[in-house]
């Protein structure tokens, strides 16, 4: 009995470099009966060609040339022409272990659940053989779809993270779940979907994705107005749960968003001072947005998503600038206390 097609959709974009490994990595999979759709964005370098080059080599490799929409467009395309039983996907800066399909789609089976996903580990190495991963050891954990949505939300040692790529899917899960075109927060604003949408969801400890810290990437340039896009989708998601009538899970991504919130002042305060105004104004909208959702500010400094009773936490609740003049404090010490280490050794 032959096993189910998986259909591993690769958007490519100005990865010119990565994507030999990239795609050397999927099609050395031990779990062969894969189709691999490249989706060339549009790259102004030879990503196009090295893509035509795979398809001549490999029957189980198709190639979508397309206008430049960005990583959403390009992984909605891709599941637009996927004929697999299971998605995956995998971003073409990035490389996979041999074995990372075979093992997902064996607890997927096994444990009869909709997702599978897998841990990752990052990696500045060009090599795949220096990426390393101990499979001879593996726990199992599982989860209902709501389970699997709480530990998600939790941030603080959660085990399902909210990243698309590290995971194996049933297909009738995009049925009605697409990309968001235009945002960057593209996995933020379609994780969660996917893992309430699921009956069940399996997860190995074991580190099968490798992620590259590629400098050049979208979500990892220097900050500006586009990494707003989280807040779009995380706002987003509070409205998603409010039509669900889940109180707990809209309580959590609430206090979600008050983490963001105060992430983006930092970033905002660093980068892109002009934009503070526009924060202040989120935020003004957030605390009428909070008091309606039955959420107390006790539930923001102790919940389950990490913040603790942190001073800066809290400062930002009362007083925006004085949270960052209380970060700037500890960067500046935390510098100096790293010299006094260099200085030392």
């Amino acid at each position: 009995m032959q096993e189910a097609l998986i259909s591993i959709i690769v958007p490519v974009y100005k990865t010119e470099k990565y994507l030999r490994r990239c795609v050397d990595s999927i099609l050395a999979q031990t779990y062969t009966n894969i189709e691999v759709i490249l989706v060339c964005d549009e790259s102004p370098d030879n990503c196009g060609v090295i893509c035509d080059e795979f398809k001549q080599k490999d029957s189980r490799v198709i190639v979508i040339h397309k206008e430049n929409e960005g990583v959403s467009s390009a992984r909605n395309d891709g599941l637009d022409v996927a004929t697999g039983e299971y998605y995956g996907t995998v971003d073409s800066d990035d490389y996979i272990h041999p074995d990372m399909y075979k093992k997902l789609y064996r607890i997927l089976k096994n444990k009869d659940a909709d997702i599978a996903a897998c841990r990752y580990q990052r990696t500045s190495e060009w090599s795949v053989g220096e990426a390393v991963c101990d499979t001879d050891k593996e726990d199992l954990l599982e989860y209902t779809n709501m389970e699997a949505v709480y530990d998600y939300l939790e941030v603080k040692d959660n085990v399902i993270d909210g990243h698309t790529w590290n995971k194996l899917y049933k297909r009738d899960l995009f049925k009605c779940i697409r990309f968001p075109i235009g945002s960057i927060a593209d996995d933020v604003a379609t994780v969660y979907k996917l893992l309430y949408e699921a009956k069940k969801v399996v997860s190995t400890s074991q580190a099968l994705y490798y992620f590259y810290n590629n400098p050049n990437s979208s979500t990892r340039v220097v900050y500006s107005e586009r990494m707003f896009d989280s807040l779009v989708a995380i706002k987003e998601q509070i409205d998603f749960f409010v039509e669900k009538n889940e109180a707990e899970l809209i309580k959590l991504s609430v206090v979600r968003y008050y983490l963001h919130l105060y992430k983006h002042y930092l970033k905002v305060s660093e980068f892109i001072p002009y934009k503070k105004a526009y924060i202040k104004e989120l935020f003004r909208d957030y605390k009428k947005t909070y008091c309606k959702r039955d959420v107390t500010f006790r539930d923001i400094t102790t919940s389950p998503t990490g913040l603790g009773f942190d001073l800066q936490y809290v400062a930002f609740w009362f007083h925006p600038e004085l949270s960052l003049i209380i970060w700037r404090i500890r960067m500046t010490k935390r510098k100096m206390m790293s010299m006094f280490k260099k200085k030392e050794g």
